[in-house]
């Protein structure tokens, strides 16, 4: 969900990478607040329909879990303009798979229906 929430930019850039007792994750920490303090932007205006497809692509890459699928549908409910469902008209889960695939030279044969 790091990842997931870095490719949203509701987390610094690099903030997901360092491990979890490293001396970099202590730098993350100490970003983290200083950015939290500093009049950071709302949610709402960092978080888009761009922004979402973003950390669905990134979560088919890394292979994420059907767990981040469910975060993922439901932060999307709590965003203004945002409509993200698995069928749904605006922004079709699956399409959103089959776009990253086939960018990824992959051919329709490896979508499940």
């Amino acid at each position: 969900m790091a990842c997931i929430a870095e490719a949203l930019g509701m987390a610094p850039l690099g903030s997901a990478a360092p491990p979890a007792n490293g001396s970099q994750r202590l730098r993350v920490a100490e970003l983290s607040g200083k950015l939290a303090v500093a009049s950071p932007p709302k949610p709402s205006e960092i978080l888009s329909l761009e922004s979402f497809e973003n950390a669905i692509t990134v979560l088919q890459a890394m292979g994420g879990s059907t767990n981040a699928v469910v975060h993922l549908l439901a932060i999307a409910g709590r965003v203004e303009g945002v409509n993200l469902s698995l069928d749904g008209e605006v922004v079709c889960w699956y399409w959103l798979i089959e776009q990253t695939l086939t960018g990824l030279g992959g051919k329709h044969r490896y979508l499940s229906t």
